[in-house]
Order: C-alpha cells, then sequence, then structure tokens
C-alpha cells in the first residue's frame, strides 16, 4: 500500500465530491432565476454551514470510532433524500412534468412515450 494508495484513493474521493458539489450548484440557475445571486450565496453558506455542524455534531463529541461516520452517512441520506418531492410548478420534479396538475403530466408524458415508440428512427448513413 503506502502513500501511492492513499493518494489515488483521495484523488477518486475527490472526483466524487467536486460531482456531487456540481449537482448542488447545477440547479441554482433554475430555482429563482430573478433571485440568482442570493440563491446562490445560500447554497454556497448552507454547504459551509452544513460541513461546520455536521463536524461539530458527528464527530468532536462522541468517542466511539466508528459511530460518527454512521451518523453522517445517515445525515447526509436524508438530506439527498429531500431532493425526492421537490417540484417547482415552471420546471416539474423528478416524477412530474413542469404545470399544476400532476395527472395531465402524468398523461402527457406517457402519450409522448407512445409516440416515440410510433416515430421511425432515421438511421445515420
Amino acid at each position: 500500500g503506502g502513500w501511492p494508495v492513499a493518494l489515488v484513493a483521495l484523488v477518486c474521493f475527490s472526483i466524487c465530491v467536486n460531482a456531487a458539489e456540481g449537482t448542488s450548484y447545477g440547479i441554482v440557475p433554475y430555482m429563482i432565476p430573478q433571485d440568482l445571486a442570493i440563491v446562490s450565496a445560500t447554497v454556497g453558506a448552507g454547504g459551509t454551514l452544513g460541513a461546520v455542524i455536521a463536524t461539530w455534531s458527528f464527530y468532536k463529541s462522541i468517542s466511539d470510532v466508528l459511530l460518527p461516520f454512521k451518523l453522517h452517512a445517515c445525515y447526509v441520506m436524508f438530506w439527498a433524500l429531500t431532493v425526492l418531492p421537490m417540484r417547482w410548478d415552471h420546471l416539474g420534479s423528478m416524477w412530474w412534468r413542469p404545470g399544476n396538475d400532476k395527472a395531465a403530466g402524468a398523461a402527457a408524458a406517457g402519450a409522448e412515450a407512445a409516440s416515440a415508440k410510433d416515430t421511425p428512427v432515421a438511421s445515420a448513413a
């Protein structure tokens, strides 16, 4: 092992962390476009504050070696799962198309999928 293995693990971890941060910042322009600066600042400050809170809550006061990591994993998973019910009228959500009527959005998605099956695909020659 030694330091080369640790360096490779650190680089892989850093790539995954940056990808996760990109997903958070990637949706910022779509949230409230007219208040882009405020939303960006809130997301950035929230991430920093969340790191401070997690470090203080999980790692400072717990003497067990593995329990802080387990609690931190549960904390991250909880906040990640809060994305599932998020919905905006003009953008939709992970599950529904934009609009006020979820049933109409689901019907439109089904109709679009059905028409896509009937549409011939042009071949690249």
